[in-house]
């Protein structure tokens, strides 16, 4: 990895601070690109099916945790990758050694020894939820100082990623935690957010977003994306439009470039497929259209029937999460991420001590979804190369998801 250095994405865009609270953007001068090479084990096709690696208690070895799962998923096959990035990277879920010199998402990605190699990896999609160094404070509403951190600090994040990996074929999505939550500090469904909450996320996701539009008008790039999504997860509480949500209440006033569904309100009871098929069609139809865009822009980011819920019935646990992706996959969801390698939430009342989010539980064993992941992944990519090889070209996303189909 040769990137340009951090230090020089802040005197390179500091002018345009006025940016984030105004409207208009004067293009900056960009040297010329840091062309990486893509690692040869990357699919340059799209998987649509993942999984994530955003924290567990749990692990096998000495390596850093999000090392340690990064290793697994690139083993088994996987092109997609999601963690979390931002301030809290020495404590939960990640406990990584400070680094110096990181102040900013950068500087972290940039310096920071775990995530440099993570991002050199051979995995296409990196999801990650991209948390600000900078003091911004969205719930009461983002004054001038505020808006104008915010803004820096995204685009010089999106600024570095299109320049470093220029050529390599990868994507990068920036997005964040479940947004229901984050407008409900009680963290109870029952409540509605107040409308200053709701202010204040509409201008923290609009400042964001444009600061990567921004950076991708700006900086010249080729074979490298990134994108900006914001995650809903009550959605079917907004259904019928009489209680706000993020999907009803802040989703049309806000033009991102894709929306993350966490979904557990449709995927656990009765009637899971036509409750998907309504939550997504809903999310859908309140974003701002974009005609010129292929495809579906709603995915979900989160999704497991947990192996509680089936009484830990190996078998039943991957039948039921094979039903969700079959449901997803149908009605065109571009990526379809489950909640995760290792679980992150402890039930010391259970036998193995854990709610069972995971493919591979405390004791080591893993369940059978780890082997239909892996399978599917190998397949999938063992189907782009032929294709890639018949054609001289790469699937597109639309053939990767007949195949998809076909297989579940």
């Amino acid at each position: 990895m040769n990137p340009i250095s951090p230090k020089l994405y802040p005197l390179r865009i500091l002018f345009t601070l006025i940016v984030a609270v105004g409207s208009g953007c004067t293009s900056v001068e960009t040297g010329p690109p840091a062309i990486q090479e893509a690692s040869p084990a990357t699919v340059r096709a799209s998987q649509i099916i993942g999984t994530q690696a955003i924290g567990g208690p749990y692990q096998f070895t000495d390596e850093p945790y999000l090392l340690e799962v990064a290793r697994i998923l690139e083993g088994m096959g996987s092109n997609i990758m999601k963690f979390t990035a931002g301030p809290r990277y020495t404590r939960r879920p990640y406990h990584l050694d400070k680094e110096p010199g990181v102040t900013s998402l950068t500087t972290l990605l940039d310096k920071h020894p775990v995530y440099r190699e993570v991002l050199s990896m051979g995995f296409r999609d990196y999801f990650f939820w991209a948390s600000p160094f900078g003091n911004v404070r969205w719930t009461d509403g983002l004054d001038a100082t505020e808006a104008g951190t915010l803004y820096v600090e995204f685009r010089e994040l999106a600024e570095y990623l299109l320049t470093t990996f220029n050529g390599t074929g990868k994507r990068f999505y920036l997005g964040h935690w479940e947004g229901d939550w984050l407008l409900l500090p009680s963290m109870n469904a029952n409540d509605d957010p107040s409308p200053e909450r709701i202010r204040g996320m509409t201008q923290y996701l609009s400042i964001r977003q444009r600061a990567i539009n921004d950076a991708r008008n700006s900086v010249p790039h080729a074979d490298v994306a990134i994108y900006h999504y914001t995650e809903v997860n009550q959605v079917m509480k907004g259904i019928d439009g009489d209680r706000p949500t993020l999907t009803n209440a802040v989703l049309p006033h806000v033009d991102v470039d894709f929306v993350s569904y966490s979904s557990y309100d449709t995927i656990q009871d009765d009637g899971m497929q036509e409750n998907v098929r309504r939550a997504l069609d809903h999310i859908e139809s309140q974003m701002i259209p974009r005609p010129e865009w292929e495809g579906k822009r709603v995915f979900v980011g989160e999704f497991a029937i947990r192996a509680s819920l089936t009484g830990f019935d190996l078998q039943e646990h991957d039948r039921r999460n094979r039903e969700v992706i079959k449901a997803c996959l149908d009605w065109g969801c571009p990526f379809i991420l489950y909640w995760q390698v290792y679980c992150n939430e402890p039930k010391p009342e259970m036998d193995l001590g854990y709610n069972g989010f995971w493919l591979i539980d405390p004791a080591g064993e893993k369940y059978p979804l780890y082997d239909t992941f892996t399978n599917y992944w190998q397949a999938a990519s063992e189907f782009a190369r032929q294709h890639e090889a018949e054609t001289g070209r790469v699937p597109t996303d639309d053939e990767m998801r007949e195949f998809a189909i076909r297989y579940f």
